[in-house]
């Protein structure tokens, strides 16, 4: 895990796999929630829920 923690910025591919591997794979085989808080509209296809953020009010994004 600590190689996609060396730099700052993730590249499109160490997201990926950061999201696809880690994120995902472990918060369902824990049967737990990851609450992901970004700028990267990418990582909306791994959301079962997606909110935004408008004038300090979270909406559900329909």
């Amino acid at each position: 895990m600590k190689k996609y923690f060396e730099s700052k910025a993730f590249d499109k591919a160490n997201s990926t796999i950061l999201v696809d591997e880690y994120i995902t794979t472990t918060t369902q085989a824990l049967n737990k929630v990851c609450i992901v808080v970004t700028h990267d509209e990418r990582l909306k296809a791994y959301c079962d829920k997606v909110y935004n953020m408008q004038d300090g009010i979270l909406k559900l994004e329909k």
